[in-house]
Formats: structure tokens, sequence, C-alpha cells
């Protein structure tokens, strides 16, 4: 994922483009992840991830972000997320 998340940072070659990412089997999303990726469009959170840290998802223009998970689960902290579209108990 940090691979992904630099030429989603970074490149030149992929500002043209948007972006959706699958997560499967992901157990933790940690501190400013995918901060500042404004290309990435949208991101299907597992129920496996039990673990998000603060600012993961912070900058990020238009994403929506869908969770299999009905509410935020314990373990995700309180500022993962900022102004973003937030759908909770999507079927993966």
């Amino acid at each position: 994922i940090m691979i992904l998340f630099i030429l989603l940072k970074n490149s030149e070659m992929m500002k043209n483009y948007s972006f959706n990412i699958r997560l499967s089997k992901l157990k933790e999303i940690g501190d400013s992840a995918f901060q500042g990726c404004k290309r990435l469009t949208s991101i299907d959170i597992p129920d496996s991830v039990t673990t998000i840290g603060p600012t993961a998802f912070a900058y990020m223009g238009s994403l929506i972000i869908d969770c299999q998970a009905p509410s935020k689960p314990e373990g995700w902290h309180d500022r993962w997320v900022y102004q973003q579209q937030v759908r909770w108990g999507v079927n993966q």
C-alpha cells in the first residue's frame, strides 16, 4: 500500500486518473496512511480492519468510504476521517 500511496500522491503520470482501492484481510490502517491522496476516489474497508489511526483519510478530496461495519469500531481513532462521505454497513 505504501508504494501505491506514493504513486497516487506524487506522480504526475497519475494526475488524470481516479482510483478505487479494495482492502481485503487488512487488520490496521496507520496514522495518516492516505492523508492528502486526492486521486483516490473510493475505498472499501472490510470488517477485518480493527484499527485505524488518526487522520488516516484526511484531506482526501471527494473520497467515498464504504465500511462493512455497521458503525465506527471501537479501535478506530475518533479523527480517522476528515469531511469524507462514510457509508456504514455496506456489504462487500
